[in-house]
This record gives structure tokens, sequence and C-alpha cells, in this order.
């Protein structure tokens, strides 16, 4: 579970944070398991903190320090990582739905068995073939077209099955491979998040 502390000095905003933070150099945070949905951490500096199973959903981290996390098992679907630093990051099985990751620095990060369908990965920088190559799920996912060119010719199963929110396995056209794939998501249990939520668009 998280450190208490520490979720009590991020409510306190992403000034004092950073400000705590800049003073604390060698204190990792630890958030795992925090409640973080609708959250604004952009321009968090959020390095090397621990964010295992850390809820996500919809929160912004925007431009935001991420070097080393480890965000194992996370949920930061419809998350905006937009220009965000994942340097060296973690985000092994994390479900990444339809997440913003447009411009977002890559090099280096863990992307075994993500789910990244329907994500924005347009003008990711420093990202591997071998990186996408981790039985990651890209099914709708937005890519530049010379990675898609790549993709389609060296690793045309990167459009796997998922699941449907209601069980089911309803056959879907992948726009990124020429041949028929099946779809799925998987249904997420709401919580209550921490007093740091932005109003959702509607």
């Amino acid at each position: 579970m998280a450190n208490p502390k520490h979720l009590l000095k991020l409510k306190e905003g992403i000034e004092a944070w950073n400000t705590w933070r800049k003073g604390n150099p060698y204190i990792f945070p630890d958030l795992r398991w925090a409640n973080l949905r609708l959250a604004d951490l952009g321009e968090a500096d959020l390095r090397w903190a621990d964010l295992r199973s850390a809820d996500l959903r919809m929160a912004s981290l925007k431009k935001a320090n991420l070097i080393g996390v480890d965000f194992r098992r996370a949920l930061l679907e419809k998350a905006n990582l937009i220009a965000a630093n994942l340097i060296g990051a973690n985000l092994s099985g994390a479900g990444l739905q339809e997440a913003r990751l447009f411009g977002a620095d890559l090099r280096g990060v863990n992307l075994r068995s993500a789910n990244l369908s329907r994500a924005d990965l347009r003008r990711v920088r420093n990202v591997t073939l071998k990186q996408l190559s981790k039985e990651v799920k890209l099914n709708g996912a937005e890519l530049d077209p010379d990675l898609i060119d790549k993709l389609k010719k060296l690793y045309p199963h990167l459009c796997e099955n998922l699941r449907t929110k209601k069980g089911k396995r309803p056959t879907q056209q992948c726009r990124h491979c020429t041949t028929e794939q099946r779809t799925t998501r998987e249904d997420i249990e709401d919580g209550n998040p921490i007093n740091l939520q932005r109003q959702e668009a509607d």
C-alpha cells in the first residue's frame, strides 16, 4: 500500500510536491495502489516512484518527469502522458487503453504485456520495434506511418485478441493489420480518488 505521508504531500499540490522532492532526492515515493484517478499531476517530479497497481485512469501526467517509475499493472486508461519523460520506466502489464502518449520519450521503457489499445503513440520518441514486440497490445492504436509499416512487416502478431466488456469476442478489422483480429476490453472497478481531481471533459 502507498505511504500515507507521501500521499498527503502529493495532496498539497504539484509545487509543494516538487519542492519536497528537490529537498529529498534520495526518498523514492511509495504510491503503490494509490487512487489517483483524475488527478492533475502535470509536470510533477515522480522520478523513481513506485506506482505499482496505482489507479491513474484519466489522470493528467502531461510533461511529468517519470524517469524510472514503476508502473507495473497500473491503470492508466485515458491518461494524459503527452510529452512525458518516461525514460527507463516499467509499464509491464499496465493498462494504457486510449492513453495519450503523443511526443512522450519511451527510451528504455519496459512495455511487456502492456495494453496500448487505441492509445495515441504519434511522435513518441526513442521507441524501438523490439520494445513493441513484447506481447504489447496495439489494437486501434495511432502510430506514425513509418512505424506502422515496419510493424506490419516484422511483427504482424501485435494485434491480438482482447476481451469485450461483456465477455464477447466480436470480430473487428485491426487498423494496422491486413488480417482480421478480435478486440476485447476488461472492466475495471471504480474507486474513490484522493483530492487531486480535474473536471471530466463534457
